[in-house]
């Protein structure tokens, strides 16, 4: 059992199973004569110690499953048991995952303070004892931890063998002899007792590996035998050692209660909000979709970044994806398939931060790559650490970025996904830049904004939080959740900068006032701004010549303006890392630009934000990792009536935004905009073909209204 998952366990506790676990940790790890004293009138003591002739001591423990405050109820329960009590010492338990630094600046803090002696354990210490201690059977046995009975250990179960596996070791041969050792010990587990061969030809066949790995199992069970972890029996054949009963029972129970939990949420999400007679059964299986669909996910995103994939057969067991996930749904419950989808996302949702699914992500990388570090093993990436990596932010992530940097509100998956990939970047001192032309974007997007100054009391203001301009989006989805936010469009744009209240007659001069504002914003919250070179016609000819072809080929086109500065990004970090041997990521959410930097060959990795954030998710602790891109994908199609309503504003205001003051122009838009919703909502089509409909539609609409539509150039 790794430390990890047993820490995700212990913060989860109620507080009849954290006192139990407490009390084991300070009577079998600490030999302390803890008596149990919470109730009425207990002075702020759960626990007291007694000697062993009985006489009372003046140490006093305190146990909390408390979330917030932490350091605020330490300090009131120590002065209570100093008060009440006359304590000397004082232990103080938490489930919460709090740092060594921490506990340790909390216990100085009380100690100096209050002249008691003060030590603080969290979730992580509490793990540490139970392991260190072998004491996580006794917990588990002593507790009667729930765990279901309708959930039977199968070998044939993937997950399960995964589960087991030890993966907090980034050295390969580490993770490998770990990895043979855990699949010894789990098929030993069900097979009770077998011959040498017969063993090391299950593991083999188990794990899909080359035959021709048959010695080196051989010295792995050797090791194991050394360590007292498998014996023989009289008649020569290989066995568990109690001590290995013991740990792959607890590994399991742990497994079948993750399990569990899992399925009792997706019977809770379609019950209750769909109204689906969700059973434990079906709960059961589509949970192991779940596990499939994230595990796939992961194996993908190393795909993405040419990494090689080791033991990749062990994998190929089944094809599922958030596809089938939705599918399942809709077989199972009658559901439409707009709801079917709908369903899918929650329980998708629900399940990005659960323990069972986090662990097998993460395993499944360590065992694809049989313990490679992702980023060494990607030819793609090909640095030894994050924070040898520069990060070009463009700007349909910045301005993300900087609109979180003056508001804190939930937008949408968009935004959250950003901040969450910048601060990300920013943890792991992968430092984030913005070249001037990105900056230039963000400024005349912010600009552009004051065009839905003529929109105020527009009647659907829910649609315009999916509006292609993200200041827009923030401030009308922030004003929807109830957060403050100014009154009027006017005085929310001129907090990023004063300088769109006065209009000037140069265009270029305009945004270059503004740029100011929006680069001081990015450099206060650690984007920097970086000088790239000149480029002329004909110095971006390879990444240009793939993004013309992508866009033909997709019947769609960008204008020349805005197609310049990805070309001259996609130019500068190529040249980078092949000239000086850099290492650089641009992050985006621009599909075109990815697909043409991987058409193109780009020597770096051109990714969004979720997919940054799945694949630096093994650099956080179990307990602090959530996946993001199967989410994400499901989120923005589930999402769809609302934000075509918002792409057929956008289209209007860029080239009639004063014709909303009209309200025969207003009429006739709604009546437009609800029959084309409705028309584009039926189809089955690609986002890239919606896209170009809904254009055509809405510009042959404004022709009738006398509206001169501009080629793209001419509008920029």
């Amino acid at each position: 059992m790794d430390h990890d998952t047993l820490v995700n366990h212990i913060r989860g506790l109620s507080k009849n199973f954290f006192d139990a676990a407490c009390k084991i940790v300070l009577k079998d790890y600490f030999e302390i004569n803890a008596i149990n004293v919470d109730g009425a009138n207990d002075g702020g003591a759960d626990f007291i110690s007694v000697s062993n002739d009985g006489i009372r001591n003046n140490t006093i423990y305190q146990l909390t499953t408390q979330k917030d405050k932490i350091p605020q109820k330490l300090g009131r329960d120590v002065l209570k048991a100093i008060e009440k009590l006359s304590a000397k010492r004082f232990y103080f338990f938490t489930t919460n995952n709090i740092s060594e630094v921490e506990c340790r600046k909390y216990e100085r803090k009380y100690s100096d303070e209050l002249d008691i002696q003060v030590s603080f354990f969290s979730a992580r210490h509490i793990a540490e004892f139970l392991l260190d201690g072998n004491l996580l059977n006794k917990f588990l046995d002593q507790t009667n931890y729930p765990l279901p009975r309708s959930f039977q250990s199968n070998p044939d179960y993937k997950e399960m063998a995964l589960h087991s596996y030890t993966v907090m070791s980034n050295e390969a041969k580490g993770m490998r002899d770990g990895v043979y050792d855990d699949t010894i010990l789990f098929i030993l587990s069900d097979s009770k007792n077998l011959h040498e061969d017969e063993l090391v030809e299950k593991v083999i066949r188990f794990l899909n590996i080359e035959s021709d790995k048959d010695l080196y199992l051989r010295k792995r069970i050797g090791a194991l035998f050394s360590k007292s972890l498998l014996q023989r029996t009289d008649e020569g054949l290989i066995v568990l050692s109690q001590e290995s009963i013991q740990d792959i029972e607890a590994r399991k129970r742990i497994y079948e209660k993750e399990l569990s939990d899992l399925a009792a949420v997706q019977i809770d999400i379609m019950r209750e909000d769909f109204q689906v007679n969700w059973t434990l059964e079906e709960s059961k299986e589509i949970s192991i979709y779940i596990a499939d669909s994230y595990i796939s996910n992961q194996l993908d995103l190393l795909s993405d970044v040419k990494a090689k994939i080791s033991i990749e057969s062990f994998f190929n067991h089944r094809n599922r994806d958030r596809n089938s996930i939705r599918d399942y749904i809709k077989s199972k419950s009658g559901l439409t398939n707009k709801k079917a989808n709908e369903a899918a996302l929650a329980i998708l949702e629900s399940a990005s931060n659960h323990p069972l699914i986090i662990k097998l992500a993460r395993a499944s990388i360590y065992v694809a790559l049989e313990g490679k570090n992702a980023i060494t093993s990607a030819k793609a990436l090909g640095a030894s650490r994050w924070s040898d990596f520069k990060i070009l932010v463009e700007p349909t992530v910045a301005i993300h970025w900087i609109c979180s940097c003056l508001y804190n509100g939930d937008v949408n998956g968009f935004y959250n996904i950003s901040k969450k990939a910048i601060r990300r970047a920013l943890k792991l001192d992968s430092i984030p830049f913005i070249p001037f032309y990105y900056i230039n974007e963000c400024a005349s997007h912010l600009l552009k904004a004051r065009k839905y100054a003529f929109l105020q009391g527009y009647e659907n203001p829910e649609e315009l939080q999916y509006s292609k301009n993200a200041f827009i989006a923030n401030y009308y989805a922030l004003k929807i959740q109830g957060v403050k936010v100014p009154d009027n469009i006017f005085d929310y744009l001129k907090t990023f900068s004063s300088a769109v209240l006065i209009e000037r007659n140069n265009w270029k001069d305009w945004v270059r006032v503004v740029m100011t504002d929006i680069q001081s914003i990015l450099n206060k919250s650690g984007v920097q701004f970086i000088d790239t070179p000149f480029y002329q016609d004909g110095d971006c000819v390879q990444f240009e010549h793939e993004y013309n072809i992508h866009l033909e080929s997709r019947n769609q086109t960008k204008s020349p303006y805005l197609m310049d500065h990805d070309l001259w990004a996609l130019q500068f970090t190529h040249n980078e890392i092949t000239d000086l041997n850099a290492h650089w990521i641009i992050l985006t959410f621009d599909n075109a630009m990815i697909k043409v930097s991987k058409e193109a060959h780009h020597s770096g990795w051109v990714v969004s934000p979720y997919k940054f954030l799945d694949i630096t998710a093994s650099s956080q602790s179990l307990s602090d990792t959530q996946y993001f891109s199967l989410v994400h994908s499901l989120a923005v199609s589930s999402t769809k009536t609302l934000s075509i309503g918002a792409r057929i504003i956008d289209r209007v205001i860029s080239y009639a935004s004063e014709e909303f003051q009209s309200w025969e122009f207003k009429r006739d838009f709604e009546k437009f905009k609800s029959n084309l919703i409705s028309e584009l909502d039926d189809n089955d089509v690609s986002f890239e073909d919606e896209d170009s409909e809904l254009n055509k539609k809405v510009d042959e609409f404004l022709r009738t209204k006398g509206i001169v539509i501009p080629n793209e150039e001419d509008s920029e």
